[in-house]
């Protein structure tokens, strides 16, 4: 089967993206796809039915480094080189920076095969954020104090990232 070619999403099309990771079991979230959106690239192939997206990925990028996320494939594509091809898109689109993937359990036999190693992982969490009263609870009202602190513990200045979040 011939797919449309690999394309860089829009703002219209990220509705597209929530019902493909819908699909996949994952949580659908809105919020989350137009922050990558607006702060990194969101790339996208077509499903060739017409119905929505065939496959979906995100590229975000920070000076020397960038990150590969949201990597999804509709079940009725999978299989067919589609993961490979979004994902070798981003990679390529990364540059010369060095790149590190965020892989579910069912990806990471393929990003392995291409060259990614397991590093042990990290945990995401859902929720908001409430003030439960601790000797550490202020509020963030020292911006660059903040992206000091981010940078030390990213290895990374993430500052376009958390000004769309502030």
């Amino acid at each position: 089967m011939d797919f449309p070619p690999i394309r860089t999403l829009a703002a219209a099309d990220l509705p597209a993206c929530s019902d493909l990771a819908e699909s996949r079991s994952w949580p659908r979230e809105p919020r989350k796809w137009t922050l990558l959106h607006d702060v990194g690239r969101v790339f996208g192939v077509t499903a060739p039915d017409g119905d929505g997206l065939a496959a979906a990925a995100v590229l975000m990028r920070f000076g020397s480094v960038a990150s590969i996320s949201m990597v999804l494939v509709a079940a009725r594509y999978e299989r067919r080189g589609l993961g490979r091809a979004i994902t070798a898109h981003a990679l390529s689109a990364a540059g010369d920076r060095v790149v590190w993937l965020h892989a579910s359990k069912f990806g990471l036999p393929l990003y392995e095969s291409m060259g990614f190693v397991a590093d042990g992982g990290c945990q995401g969490h859902l929720g908001t954020f409430a003030d439960d009263g601790g000797p550490g609870a202020r509020p963030a009202t020292d911006f660059e104090e903040i992206v000091s602190l981010d940078e030390t513990a990213h290895g990374v200045n993430r500052r376009p990232l958390l000004e769309r979040l502030g």
